[in-house]
């Protein structure tokens, strides 16, 4: 950095007042005065039940924030013709990857750390966890279809079993509608709840759901 603006070098502010310095450089040729953070300093965490998209959004933010986020994504590539943009790109790399490896969890940044570029690394990483949601959620639904109220249960348990399976769908962003969690919960217990299912099978049948709090008042009664 220049001179300029330190002690015996900048003039002071018309008034008799003291100079304003310059901001120092950030990352990427951004001056730390351009552009007010929010949020956490520390990059987000990846949760291993988490949603892979909520960690992305928050990824984004984060990174979009310290001008990063088009490295990650492969829109802003290196420039080998320029030395000045090929080294701030490669700044902006390095501060992405690092984020990116100090966010999920240790046994995935262990497999990732080699990719010459942030872009790659992220392809590699979303591409799994995607692979990996989709897996979990067709062994998800098909537990969910099959699973079977018993005699030796308690309806309370067969239901509050029933939602959170349910509501593990929806944060692997395969959503079950009430429509048809109403299907379901009658399917499961059509066995041992005979009168209860014969009194809605009509409807259903006919395409007329009743509403899922209906079936679930009447399956706790």
């Amino acid at each position: 950095m220049s001179g300029q603006g330190r002690e015996g070098g900048h003039q002071p502010a018309a008034g008799g007042g003291q100079g304003v310095q310059p901001a120092a450089p950030q990352a990427g040729g951004q001056s730390a005065g351009e552009r007010r953070l929010t949020g956490s300093n520390k990059p987000p965490k990846y949760e291993e039940d988490g949603r892979f998209d909520l960690y992305k959004a928050m990824m984004r933010s984060y990174l979009t924030q310290r001008q990063c986020w088009h490295v990650v994504t492969g829109v802003e590539t290196r420039d080998d013709n320029d030395a000045d943009l090929k080294r701030q790109f490669d700044e902006r790399d390095e501060l992405a990857r690092d984020a990116i490896l100090r966010g999920v969890l240790t046994k995935d940044a262990v497999r990732m750390c080699n990719y010459n570029y942030t872009h790659e690394l992220w392809e590699a990483l979303e591409q799994e966890k995607t692979k990996r949601a989709f897996s979990n959620g067709l062994l998800l639904r098909k537990k969910i279809y099959s699973y079977t109220y018993t005699p030796e249960m308690n309806m309370e348990t067969y239901l509050d079993d029933m939602e959170m399976m349910r509501r593990q769908l929806r944060s692997l962003n395969d959503p079950i509608t009430d429509d048809e969690m109403v299907k379901i919960i009658l399917q499961g217990a059509a066995f041992e709840y005979r009168g209860v299912v014969r009194i809605f099978d009509k409807d259903v049948r006919d395409g007329n759901i009743p509403s899922l709090s209906e079936v679930l008042k009447t399956l706790r009664s």
